[in-house]
Parts: C-alpha cells; sequence; structure tokens
C-alpha cells in the first residue's frame, strides 16, 4: 500500500509541474481564447509530448503571451531536445532577454548538423550584437555553411567584412548579388 501511494504521489506531483500556464484571456478575441484553451488542453491530454507542449508554445506566442510562450517552448525543448523547432523558437523568444542562452541554444544547432539559413542568420545577428567578431567570422566561413551562397548569407559575411575594415572585399560580395 505505501509503495503504490508513493507511486500515486509522485505521479499527481509530476501532473501537477506539466499543468500548462493559461494566460489571462479575458481581453481575448473568443476565437483566441477557444483556441488557446484547446491547445492547453491537448498539453493536459499529453503532457509528455513535446509536440503538445510546442505547438501550444507557437498559438501563445502568435497571440503574443510571451512569457507563457517561452515556458512552453523551455518545456518541449527539454522533452524532444532533439527536436530543433523547439530550441530555435525559444531561442528567437529569449535573445533579447538571454543572449548568451539564445547563442548557446543556436551554437547547439549548428553544432547539429542545422546550420539552415535561418538559424545562421540569427546566430550572426547575436553574435555580431554581442561584439563577437572572432565567432561571428567562424560561423560565417564559407567552408564551414551549406547555405554561403545565400544571399542573406553573403550579405552578412559582407557587413562582417566591412565591419572589419576591408570595403573592397565587401564590396566584391555584395556585387555576387547582382
Amino acid at each position: 500500500i505505501v509503495a503504490w501511494f508513493l507511486a500515486d504521489l509522485g505521479r499527481n506531483g509530476s501532473d501537477q509541474s506539466a499543468e500548462p500556464p493559461v494566460p489571462n484571456l479575458s481581453e481575448a478575441y473568443a476565437e483566441v481564447a477557444v483556441f488557446i484553451r484547446s491547445k492547453a488542453a491537448a498539453v493536459r491530454l499529453a503532457p509528455s509530448s513535446a509536440t503538445a507542449w510546442g505547438e501550444y508554445a507557437m498559438a501563445l506566442d502568435a497571440h503574443e503571451y510571451r512569457s507563457d510562450a517561452i515556458r512552453c517552448y523551455e518545456t518541449a525543448n527539454e522533452l524532444e531536445p532533439t527536436d530543433a523547432r523547439w530550441k530555435y523558437l525559444l531561442a528567437l523568444r529569449i535573445k533579447e532577454s538571454n543572449a548568451r542562452r539564445a547563442t548557446s541554444l543556436l551554437d547547439e544547432l549548428v553544432s547539429d548538423g542545422h546550420n539552415n539559413v535561418a538559424v545562421v542568420i540569427e546566430l550572426a545577428d547575436i553574435l555580431g550584437q554581442s561584439g563577437k567578431p572572432e565567432e561571428l567570422t567562424e560561423l560565417l566561413d564559407p567552408q564551414k555553411t551549406d547555405s554561403s551562397s545565400h544571399p542573406a548569407i553573403i550579405v552578412k559575411i559582407a557587413e562582417n567584412v566591412f565591419a572589419d575594415g576591408d570595403t573592397a572585399k565587401a564590396e566584391q560580395l555584395l556585387d555576387l548579388l547582382n
């Protein structure tokens, strides 16, 4: 009986920690409130589903419930750390308040081979704003990124070269876009 009680107590405790945050929806449009509540209900039905948490986070994020969205992205990322979506969306949401953690999340994605244009651009922006030119140069090295011929990446490389004072090389890079 004691083992059953302790197991049940542990299960109840984990269910409580899996309770999704629900923002104050009193001023939301009725359709928005119904949608957000339905996503919260999906999380309650499947509290160990990263997809349910992530979809709920996106719904909250789309309707500007940012702090609740961050909490849900964090949970989705904890539940499924190999799913690039939750790491990327969490990094986007926290980059203003916690650039170091956002950098770490995006760095993980690049290290794991998720170095698509969106990830590289976001990481480049944070590194540039954080005053980390060496890391930025390494990130944008054409030998290290599959997307070095993408116009957005070429512009980032040109910005970086220009910041280093090589205006001729920056102009040469930008000419590639014509």
